[in-house]
């Protein structure tokens, strides 16, 4: 504008002719060829400034927000023993997923069971000191991330009945308390079998005093939970399932009710006893000798015989129905008795070993086998326990219906008669010979390591082993 008018009073000396607008905006010839070019500077400028203000008055496009990157977070369980949950903002994520850069992502492990606990964290491999070993870990999205939770086996307790120098005993992680007699002076008295429930363990066996046996059961403390008032009975072993406690074995009501049977010890005072199957003019002799809880039903392995033949049978108790009997076949020579489930399937031992599932069952070849069998599962995985051909303690890896030779247990003669699952850790109870037998159990750690603890100097068995959790 200041140029216009400063170009114009140059040249007119300040002043200005009026004309009409036809004359201003036609071509119409003007009278002086200064005032002509005058017009067309005008116009310009004119225009100029209306375009100038106009983009003034109507002001720059914004800038479009660069978005936040977002970057892969991937994670998992490195092995097993439990299972990892991501949220964000309280929503849950799946290994992969994007998430934006600055987002904090909450991770939980949670352990498959007491028998489990957190051993570590890692990013990327590498581990990530400042999470320890808690169950929680807070990871702040600044690039793409790798988020890795290892398990391992809980501290636990470890307990073991058995025998030392005829007397009978609980030891706790290798302290022993001794178990109570019920009569004044029993002959001996045998604990057979412990079990867990929680942190209480209990031992069932039997007491042998006036010329017949009579079932108990004991408390960790050594005290007697169970005393049964029938006599010329055993009890076998015992289980915890679904918050009550059974134990199994012969029961001898009169010569008309006697045979394999299972009772509820839960109420001590008031007992309640089933038989599993009852001796008559056909079946000679019937007892039960391994107990295993199932989902909604428990497993009982024992034998039945018939003639000369002892036959060894699978019974089925359902929490609420009548016994089912799967006959499985002959007894095999010096029979150990076990019974465990994994997945759907049951698996029996009895001398021999048999893979159950519904009505149909079948044998199981166990290479370098001389005797025994004490089944557990770990992690879906069935464990047989057992004496190889060369006379020592051995434990068996199956898988499906194939067996392998998992771990000797001692380089020395030994014997085996008890075996659980504590995770990935297995344990095993039974004697060593040095000079004589010795009571020892094994722990077996998930990377294949035998460590053997004696119990005792003096001669005794360990009958039986269970964990709890520390």
């Amino acid at each position: 504008m200041e140029l216009f008018e400063t170009v114009y009073k140059s040249v007119r000396g300040g002043g200005v002719r009026q004309t009409s607008s036809k004359s201003a905006a036609c071509s119409a010839k003007p009278k002086n060829p200064v005032v002509a070019a005058l017009t067309v500077l005008v116009v310009l400028a004119a225009s100029l400034l209306f375009t100038t203000c106009s983009n003034n008055a109507g002001g720059s496009k914004p800038t479009p927000p660069v978005p936040t990157p977002k970057h892969a977070v991937t994670f998992r369980v490195d092995g097993t023993g439990g299972t990892l949950k991501a949220t964000v903002d309280g929503t849950e994520i799946h290994t992969g997923d994007l998430v934006e850069e600055g987002k904090t992502v909450e991770f939980t492990a949670t352990p498959a069971n007491e028998y489990y606990a957190v051993e570590k964290w890692t990013a990327g491999g590498t581990d990530i000191a400042a999470a320890g070993t808690n169950a929680t870990y807070s990871h702040a999205v600044a690039a793409d991330a790798t988020i890795a939770v290892y398990f391992k086996t809980a501290p636990v307790d470890v307990y073991v009945c058995g025998t030392s120098n005829d007397e009978a005993y609980v030891w706790k992680n290798g302290m022993r308390t001794q178990l109570n007699a019920y009569e004044a002076a029993p002959n001996t008295v045998y604990p057979e079998a412990i079990c867990a429930q929680g942190k209480d363990v209990y031992v069932a066996g039997y007491e042998f005093a006036n010329g017949a046996p009579r079932p108990l059961a004991w408390k960790k403390d050594g005290t007697l939970y169970w005393i049964s008032a029938i006599r010329d009975s055993d009890a076998f072993d015992i289980a915890s399932h679904n918050g009550k406690l059974f134990a199994v074995g012969y029961t001898y009501k009169d010569y008309n009710n006697k045979g394999a049977s299972l009772t509820d010890i839960s109420d001590p005072a008031n007992p309640v006893q089933i038989f599993l199957c009852e001796m008559n003019s056909t079946i000679t002799y019937a007892v039960a000798l391994s107990l295993c809880p199932g989902t909604g039903e428990l497993y009982v392995a024992g034998i039945k015989r018939i003639g000369s033949n002892d036959t060894v049978c699978l019974w089925t108790k359902p929490d609420t129905g009548t016994v089912s009997e799967t006959e499985l076949g002959l007894e095999g020579a010096d029979a150990s008795y076990g019974v465990c489930t994994a997945g759907t399937s049951v698996y029996v031992a009895g001398g021999n070993l048999w893979k159950v599932d519904g009505a149909t069952f079948t044998p199981i070849t166990v290479p370098g086998f001389k005797e025994g069998y004490k089944l557990c599962a770990s992690e879906g995985t069935v464990y047989a326990a057992g004496i190889t051909t060369a006379g020592k303690a051995a434990v068996w890896k199956i898988e499906g219906t194939n067996a392998f030779l998992h771990k000797e247990l001692s380089a020395d003669t030994s014997e085996v008669f008890a075996l659980c699952a504590a995770g990935n850790d297995l344990f095993a109870a039974g004697t060593v010979f040095d000079g004589d037998e010795k009571p020892v159990w094994w722990h077996i750690t998930a990377d294949g390591t035998v460590i053997e603890h004696k119990l005792s100097t003096d001669k005794g068995k360990a009958r039986g082993i269970c964990v709890t959790p520390r």
